[in-house]
């Protein structure tokens, strides 16, 4: 798995069994802002899903902390605080 963004330490982790989305924040040192000033998705093959990393965040066992598969990108980007609603 490759996380890149708005994280503390973006690169390439090894995927283990049962890794969810908030699984791979954690191993790359946590998000770099609050989840509500980030925005995600994750690409792979089959396309792209978008994240709400907030919600993943605050609800770690609801459907917004998605299942990671092997060779997965995730994108995590701070978003402008004109954009936050």
């Amino acid at each position: 798995v490759r996380i890149i963004g708005a994280v503390r330490s973006a690169g390439v982790y090894q995927l283990k069994p049962g890794w969810k989305f908030m699984d791979a924040v954690a191993t790359a040192g946590g998000l770099s802002q609050k989840p509500a000033r980030v925005s995600g998705r994750v690409i792979r093959s089959g396309g792209v899903i978008k994240l709400n990393v907030a919600q993943a965040v605050q609800q770690p066992q609801s459907a917004a902390n998605i299942a990671l598969k092997v060779n997965a990108l995730i994108v995590l980007h701070e978003l402008n605080p004109q954009t936050i609603h």
